[in-house]
């Protein structure tokens, strides 16, 4: 078995014959290291929305910042429609469209890493509730799509969606009834990956 030293501490590491690493250190995600090394995760959640049935543009995401922004994780909470709650809401992720600019109110994306005074460079706005959805702006083009069911759930996006700099992200919803939603996200600012 061979064995690796470290040199500054006296930590060691074994390298089996088949290859395998033996180590006594932790070890954590790139995502757990953007947030408490270089205070890069940021949190976006929008407040309580009123969907109709029919769809309207819930989140604008303009990336304004010298870095690209990587979604690595959005929860959805529905209340499954306030007549049967048991509906299912639609999703849809578009990107390039421009500023809405009537019905808007705007978010701050707050630094995961509590201890952080670190801003991100991303101007966000929410749709304020009136009307069916924020307007005014020119749509993009479609990037993804999704359905969700009632309660809090994670959907499957695993860092596909990166707006880069300059670019947008807007976030669509409408429900099969009306309802509550709200979208929380965190956000990963990085030229890394």
């Amino acid at each position: 078995m061979v064995i690796i030293k470290d040199g500054s501490t006296g930590n060691t590491a074994q390298v089996t014959e088949d290859n395998l690493l033996h180590v006594l250190s932790t070890q954590h995600s790139l995502e757990s290291f953007q947030s408490l090394e270089e205070q890069n995760v940021f949190l976006i959640g929008t407040n309580f929305l009123p969907l109709t049935a029919t769809e309207g543009l819930m989140l604008y995401i303009d990336n304004q910042s010298e870095f690209d922004m990587v979604l690595s994780n959005i929860v959805i909470s529905w209340n499954g429609g306030d007549t049967n709650f048991n509906r299912p809401v639609f999703l849809r992720f578009e990107k390039g469209a421009t500023t809405p600019t009537t019905n808007t109110t705007s978010i701050t994306a707050n630094n995961a890493n509590f201890s952080s005074t670190k801003l991100s460079g991303i101007t966000i706005l929410e749709w304020d509730g009136v009307g069916t959805g924020m307007t005014g702006g020119v749509a993009g083009t479609d990037v993804d799509r999704a359905i969700s069911s009632i309660g809090s759930l994670p959907l499957q996006i695993r860092g596909v969606i990166r707006v880069s700099s300059g670019q947008t992200l807007a976030i669509h919803a409408r429900g099969e009834e009306i309802g509550t939603l709200v979208v929380g996200s965190r956000w990963i600012e990085t030229n890394k990956f």
